[in-house]
């Protein structure tokens, strides 16, 4: 279902969006299972395995994934770092995966970069893998957008794009053999259901989803520096109701030009990226997608 033209009905239903997700306020949203899966995504947009589609805006350290027995116990571990854009939007600043003992952390914005096992890299070209046996090729796409591919094999690959502050997540080709045993905030792979951290109890709230991953205090720190981030046994910061109300009623940009700003982008994302472009009042943040 697309979200109506009337800017009226659409701040209503966006209001609900924000709070709570796409699927709940139009249905449960299948997404099709794409050859390349977007794991998490813009404000921040989340994609179980199954292809639902939710979010969440805690701001927070998240486990995207987690698997423990990832190439016979070597265990993999991605997590995600979401923050505030201008006390009004909230969006993934950065993404960092660990195989093994080794981890690359990306971050989004003009300070942004990449880091191997905590030191800054400087050179593009640079010869890197995690483990000594999963090589990364790092790409620049464009002015304001750069690629960092972790290859799993053959075309299976962990793939992490900036584009200005904003980084998205994406798993090509994912197979049973590297992420079957995964959970976190995309679910179970076989499944897509959102499981909690006991691997048992399915949780169909997702901002109680949300708070299950957020990254523990027990937990290892995948990010170089912690800042002012908020870390457990804090709570992921959770917008009220009423702030997302004041924020979209802020909202200059309208629903005709969010839409003309997304027009070139794939069906299954343009609502997604019509109510970004709104909630944040950037026309430009339909090049996110």
């Amino acid at each position: 279902m697309k979200i109506s033209i009337s800017t009226k009905t659409f701040f209503t239903v966006g209001v609900a969006l924000c709070f709570s997700s796409f699927t709940t306020v139009m249905g449960q949203r299948k997404l099709p299972n794409f050859v390349t899966q977007r794991a998490a995504f813009g404000d921040p947009h989340f994609q179980t395995w199954s292809g639902e589609s939710y979010d969440f805006h805690g701001v927070c350290d998240l486990v995207l994934v987690k698997n423990a027995q990832f190439d016979e116990g070597l265990a993999m571990d991605i997590h995600i770092r979401s923050k505030q854009m201008r006390e009004k939007f909230s969006y993934v600043d950065s993404a960092s995966v660990r195989i093994g003992e080794d981890t690359l952390e990306v971050n989004g914005g003009k300070e942004g970069g990449f880091w191997m096992n905590g030191e800054q890299g400087a050179d593009i070209d640079t010869t890197a893998s995690l483990s000594g046996k999963f090589p990364i090729a790092i790409k620049k796409l464009s002015e304001n957008s750069m690629q960092y591919a972790i290859s799993l094999g053959g075309d299976e690959a962990i793939v992490i794009t900036t584009w200005n502050a904003m980084v998205s997540v994406s798993i090509s080709h994912a197979s049973s053999e590297h992420f079957g045993t995964s959970v976190g905030m995309m679910g179970a792979f076989s499944t897509g259901e959102k499981l909690g951290r006991d691997g048992i109890t399915n949780i169909d709230d997702f901002n109680k989803f949300g708070q299950e991953w957020q990254v523990l205090e027990t937990e290892v720190k995948l990010f170089h520096d912690i800042g002012d981030v908020i870390q457990s046994p804090s709570r992921c910061q959770i917008p009220s109701s009423s702030e997302m109300r004041r924020r979209l009623g802020e909202a200059s940009v309208t629903v005709k030009e969010a839409k003309m700003a997304c027009n070139l982008v794939d069906h299954a994302e343009f609502d997604l990226c019509v109510f970004d472009v709104m909630a944040s009042n950037d026309k430009d943040l339909a090049g996110a997608y």
